[in-house]
């Protein structure tokens, strides 16, 4: 094939035109690419949220797991080191530790008392301070107003015992606070994004094993 001549201003100017092979792409043709490179974009994006979520699920998963476990551990024992029930209400649990003096009724320095929080979501344990002046009780006193007064203070200090703790619940074995044997708690706990309900259930110390 020849090439078309044209002439400008006196000059020969060559036309070619492109082979078939070499022409461009179409309109059509960039719009498929286009969309074809976004499906694959969005499948990639689609795959790093999956991996991110599993990665998000296995972290929550562990720190379910050591809350619950680190709960049940520290209420357990709270609960074994006692040996009576001294009063039981909807947020806290007084209990008398031992009979430290032998003199067969419970004094401040043998108390403690567990308390929820259901605002700030925590358990507290409240154990009297050892340098504290001790005061005697008998069985019969009013032991949620007594350690209502020193919640806090010098005497009765408290140590954050179980966090994200949704609620609380605290059953007897006996209607009789002073007879119950076994203290059982059941806790909702959301540490994370997952939740989890813990059952603690204590036999607590006869007053031979305590003494």
């Amino acid at each position: 094939m020849t090439p078309r001549r044209h002439a400008t201003q006196g000059h020969a100017v060559r036309v070619r035109r492109l082979p078939r092979n070499r022409r461009g792409l179409t309109l059509l043709e960039l719009l498929l690419a286009s969309a074809g490179a976004a499906l694959v974009a969005a499948g990639s994006l689609a795959m790093l949220n999956v991996a991110q979520y599993g990665q998000d699920d296995t972290h929550d998963f562990r720190k379910l797991a050591a809350a619950r476990k680190a709960a049940h551990a520290r209420l357990s024992a709270s609960l074994r080191e006692c040996r009576q029930v001294l009063d039981a209400g909807p947020s806290h649990l007084v209990l008398w530790r031992s009979d430290l003096d032998g003199d067969g009724a419970p004094n401040l320095l043998e108390l403690r008392r567990l308390d929820y929080d259901s605002v700030a979501q925590t358990i507290t344990l409240y154990d009297p301070d050892p340098a504290a002046t001790d005061v005697s009780y008998t069985p019969a006193d009013d032991f949620e107003t007594i350690t209502d007064a020193l919640l806090g203070g010098a005497s009765m200090p408290g140590k954050t015992w179980v966090t994200d703790v949704d609620s609380f619940a605290a059953t007897l074995d006996n209607a009789t606070e002073a007879d119950a044997a076994v203290v059982t708690l059941t806790l909702q706990i959301t540490p994370g994004e997952l939740a989890d309900t813990i059952v603690v259930e204590s036999a607590l110390r006869t007053a031979e094993d305590a003494s």
